[in-house]
């Protein structure tokens, strides 16, 4: 919180605000449900296993599905140092609410700089998704962190003058996202289309830095990206079928998913909550589960109106690189994941 964009006051006022977050979500811990998911236990477990074993792995098998392993690596070592409790399971998945919130704080001000810092915090404070998730753990909460952290280093790098260290800081950034959770793949492909538009669109003069800024981004991306890249040549099946319990159902449950997803932002079909959502065509895990069918509404009607404005003010933005970053991100992860239907948890 030391962004020159900040006041003092801002950075008094964020603070404050972060902190007050983390005693909510504590406070909330075990209410929705009323003690802890078995996901959650799972992760921390295989968190608990990688780091007493003192294994370096970038996708573990350790009980149960394989799962991408930074965010575990995290899990473990707050069980290690607090024991094997739900204050050690649920501080990681706190810790990145907390930090979403912030770093949203900072991605609305650089957009809109007469923005209050509280706008940002507020609206990613407010969300119930980002709340339940924090306070009931699971990595995929770390998934929004890195998807905030990489829009808001894209954000500043493409600026003009383009900043080509900061390109190369997002692409690594957003690879390192790939570490947390599947779905994040799709953040260095996003961050290298838009950055690959940027080069395309520069008017003559820009086109030597726009190129370098990609290149900046391309090395980042790859860089970070070895670990992942050597994991796929040594087990290409085990790397590209992670996640694919999750396709579940025939094509019909299939079409019906990619409806239902594809209206998301505009509600939760009944179909889809709690147990009721692990049938023969969709697999739900048991924070989401616990999430739709605690009688709280994912998706609020000032949520929903803000996602529709938020989406038409991107469309009309749709030269600026910040525009096809987002629009990018939205089209690969919708491309791949409508077909499962609407988690609350993969999308």
């Amino acid at each position: 919180m030391t962004d020159p964009l900040l006041s003092r006051r801002d950075r008094l006022a964020l603070g404050a605000a972060a902190l007050a977050y983390a005693v909510l979500l504590f406070h909330r811990v075990r209410t929705v449900p009323g003690g802890l998911v078995n996901d959650t236990a799972e992760e921390m477990l295989k968190g608990l296993a990688l780091v007493e074993g003192r294994r370096l792995e970038v996708m573990t098998s350790t009980l149960g599905y394989s799962a991408e392993t930074l965010w575990l690596y995290v899990m473990g070592l707050s069980a290690t140092v607090l024991g094997p409790t739900v204050a050690a399971a649920v501080l990681p998945s706190a810790l990145a609410a907390v930090l979403t919130a912030i770093t949203m704080a900072l991605l609305v001000r650089e957009l809109e700089p007469g923005t209050s810092v509280a706008t940002g915090f507020l609206l990613t404070a407010g969300s119930p998704w980002i709340f339940h998730y924090g306070r009931s753990g699971l990595r995929v909460v770390a998934a929004a962190l890195f998807c905030a952290l990489t829009g808001l280093i894209w954000t500043r790098a493409s600026r003009s003058p383009l900043r080509p260290r900061l390109f190369f800081l997002a692409g690594a950034v957003a690879a390192l996202g790939a570490y947390v959770y599947t779905t994040c793949r799709a953040l260095p492909v996003a961050v290298l289309a838009a950055a690959a538009w940027v080069a395309a669109r520069a008017a003559p003069a820009d086109r030597p830095e726009a190129r370098r800024a990609f290149l900046a981004a391309l090395l980042g991306a790859l860089l970070v990206s070895l670990p992942n890249l050597a994991f796929f040549a040594s087990h290409p099946r085990e790397f590209l079928d992670r996640g694919r319990y999750v396709f579940v159902g025939g094509a019909h449950d299939r079409a019906e998913n990619v409806r239902a997803t594809l209206a998301l932002p505009f509600g939760f079909p009944d179909a889809y909550r709690g147990e009721a959502g692990t049938g023969a065509g969709f697999d739900a895990d048991g924070v989401s589960a616990t999430f739709s069918s605690s009688g709280l509404n994912p998706l609020a009607p000032w949520l929903t109106l803000l996602a529709g404005m938020g989406l038409v003010a991107t469309l009309r933005r749709w030269r600026d690189g910040s525009a096809v970053f987002t629009l990018g991100m939205l089209t690969i992860v919708l491309a791949a994941l409508a077909p499962a239907g609407p988690s609350l948890s993969r999308l």
